[in-house]
């Protein structure tokens, strides 16, 4: 029944409604194959937490190896990956290699999934999502820890504003029963930490409340256009809307 009811709603859908709702609507409900786009962040995401599995299991992979990794992985995407953002990617890897390695990181959890429950009035939604890279600090308390890849220097109110954040804190409260001491920000590109702490129980009233309007909306097949730069390489520019090319 639309608008009412339990709805189960993923991370990735989550964070795709929330990017752009047209998006959203060609990815998921209509019969066209739309791949994820791709970018250098997610792909150096994907070296970044190889490394830290390995980390996981008491190995250090070699910087030979986070190349041959890095090389392996960009082939496949010529048009994302140019030489020289090719470049710029091992170097930026390289500089957080280096700083793993200062600051003798110790990663417990990656990418573990969970399932938590947000109620609003008439609609229940089950949340599945995956925990980050979890690592314990120096005074063995437990810690998010969030590489950044981009080229611009991290603004702390968005830091401090982002739901990405906001889930792991809560969904760890809400299955271990303790909090993640903050989150630490690497910025590759800069060299530079940053910190963002949350509050869980005080998150959690503001994410139930925005996670189930976002199932609401889905359910009631409420799409509207999200204009960003993103949308210049947006894989269903050809049938958004935003272009004359589609209708909701």
């Amino acid at each position: 029944m639309q608008g009412t009811g339990l709805i189960t709603l993923s991370q990735q859908e989550f964070q795709d409604y929330m990017s752009c709702p047209v998006y959203y609507n060609i990815r998921y409900k209509s019969n066209l194959n739309v791949d994820q786009v791709q970018t250098r962040t997610r792909l150096l995401n994907q070296i970044v937490n190889s490394f830290c599995l390995k980390l996981m299991e008491g190995k250090v992979m070699p910087t030979y190896d986070i190349k041959r990794k890095w090389d392996m992985l960009t082939k496949k995407y010529p048009d994302v990956i140019t030489p020289k953002v090719n470049l710029e990617g091992i170097t930026l890897l390289l500089n957080f290699y280096r700083w793993a390695a200062n600051n003798e990181i110790i990663v417990v959890d990656i990418g573990t999934p969970y399932s938590i429950q947000f109620q609003e009035g008439d609609i229940t939604t089950i949340f599945n999502g995956n925990f980050g890279i979890l690592t314990i600090n120096q005074a063995k308390q437990l810690e998010e820890l969030v590489v950044n890849f981009s080229s611009k220097m991290p603004d702390q109110t968005r830091l401090d504003a982002k739901l990405e954040t906001s889930l792991t804190h809560v969904a760890f409260q809400k299955l271990y029963k303790t909090p993640l001491l903050g989150t630490k920000i690497y910025h590759a590109k800069s060299n530079k930490e940053f910190y963002t702490i949350r509050d869980a129980r005080t998150e959690e009233k503001k994410l139930s409340k925005i996670v189930c309007n976002v199932a609401r909306s889905i359910n009631e097949n409420i799409w509207y256009p999200h204009e960003s730069p993103m949308c210049a390489g947006c894989k269903v520019n050809d049938f958004c809307i935003m272009y004359g090319k589609g209708s909701i």
